[in-house]
């Protein structure tokens, strides 16, 4: 379907996308549960959006260890270290591919 009539508005393309998706589903029920309509257009939502990374220098890690509780300055600490995956643990990543570790890392 085109998007030339939800173009023109000036929404985020999340936003349009949920209308677009409303829209769909309306047709989608029109046609299969309530047999209004013979066959439904179909109507693509707009590309989502890669979201950015922003990777943590070392003095940038320094001073978020330091503003955190004790567990979780360990865990951001131990994510530093051992670079797992983002969802295995809290969400931080280091740049340069130099891990912060806890020797490397001025805790006082």
């Amino acid at each position: 379907m085109n998007h030339d009539f939800v173009g023109c508005v000036n929404y985020s393309d999340r936003t349009k996308n949920r209308y677009l998706a409303l829209i769909r589903s309306i047709l989608n029920i029109a046609a299969h549960e309530w047999q209004w309509l013979g066959n439904v257009p179909k109507i693509t939502l707009y590309r989502k959006a890669r979201r950015h990374v922003h990777r943590l220098m070392q003095n940038e890690a320094q001073k978020l260890i330091a503003a955190l509780l004790g567990y979780l300055a360990d865990m951001a600490i131990f994510k530093f270290g051992c670079r797992i995956q983002e969802t295995k643990c809290a969400g931080f990543e280091v740049g340069a591919n130099k891990p912060a570790t806890k020797d490397s890392l001025d805790l006082s």
